[in-house]
Formats: structure tokens, C-alpha cells, sequence
């Protein structure tokens, strides 16, 4: 009989990424991240369509997709800033699929409230828009303002979702 070694599923990631309670864009924007289609600095470089490896907000040497949403300094500050626990060695790290496995299912496991980690979700997408807010209209934004920006944001999407409960009128018989 063969038996099936466990290993980290990218795959099964992705699936994860569909059920989470966010908006669509957000659920796309993180599946792209883990399928290896959002584009940083170092893989427009792969498919010379650009020159400059570095990172436009820090200047670290190589830009990658986990290097702009775990590893920059303005994204290290904004998750210290979270009340999302960062274990030492654990989270942040250099891995994106050990990052996003920590906030989808790592951190529930190890009891970390499910309030504290559902944020999380804006927190990456706001992380984003920074960067891309510097990148094409030179405007740094601060992890605090960054942070603020993606609770608030996450804080209106949970109440935009909960259905306020409505008494039913009573319509007279005729």
C-alpha cells in the first residue's frame, strides 16, 4: 500500500481562497498572488518587460510579491501594527504560501480568535494599493494610514454583509 506523504498544497490554498469572507476582488487579487500572477519587479524582469529588479518603495535588491506584502519595511511595520500575532520564524517570512497558510488556517489552529485574523485580507490588499500608490503616483502612504484604511474598509464590508432583521408588517385581510 503507498503512502501519501503530507506536503504543503498550493492547490488546496487556492481552493481555500473562494470560501473566505471577503469581497471578490480581494479573494482574486489573493489567488492571483498564490498562482504567481501578480506582477512585482522581479518577474516583469523574467519576461523582459522591465530592467530594474529592486523594490520601488524600500530598494531592496529583488521585488517579489512576498517581498511586497510580508517583507518590505512599510508592509513589516503594518503587520506589527496588526493585532494579528507574528510568531518569530513563523510569520512574517520569506515564503508567500507560509505567510497566506499562516492567515487562512495556521493561526485559527494554533488559537489565534478568528476576529483578530479575518482583517487580515484588507490588510494584504491595502499593503498592495500602497505600493502601487507609490509606484504610479509617487505618494507614500504610512503602515498606520495603511492599516487604518484596510480595518476600516474590512470593518464596512462586515456590516454591509449582516442582513438587519425586519419586522414583518402585517397586511390586513380584506
Amino acid at each position: 500500500m503507498e503512502k501519501r506523504v503530507a506536503e504543503p498544497s498550493v492547490t488546496k490554498l487556492k481552493k481555500e481562497v473562494w470560501k473566505l469572507r471577503t469581497s471578490w476582488k480581494i479573494k482574486h487579487f489573493i489567488w492571483q498572488a498564490l498562482a504567481g500572477f501578480v506582477t512585482a519587479a522581479s518577474s516583469l524582469c523574467d519576461r523582459h518587460c522591465a530592467t530594474d529588479r529592486s523594490c520601488i518603495r524600500c530598494g531592496a535588491e529583488e521585488e517579489t510579491i512576498n517581498h511586497i506584502l510580508f517583507e518590505c519595511p512599510p508592509a513589516l511595520q503594518c503587520w506589527a501594527l496588526s493585532d494579528i500575532p507574528s510568531p518569530p520564524g513563523v510569520f512574517p517570512c520569506s515564503s508567500l504560501f507560509t505567510n497566506l497558510d499562516y492567515l487562512l488556517s495556521r493561526a485559527a489552529k494554533q488559537g489565534v480568535p478568528k476576529e483578530t485574523v479575518e482583517p487580515f485580507l484588507w490588510i494584504v490588499w491595502f499593503i498592495w494599493k500602497g505600493r502601487n500608490n507609490k509606484l504610479f503616483n509617487g505618494v507614500e502612504v504610512s503602515p498606520l494610514d495603511t492599516l487604518h484604511l484596510a480595518l476600516g474598509e474590512a470593518n464596512s464590508w462586515k456590516v454591509a454583509q449582516t442582513i438587519p432583521e425586519i419586522e414583518e408588517e402585517l397586511v390586513p385581510a380584506r
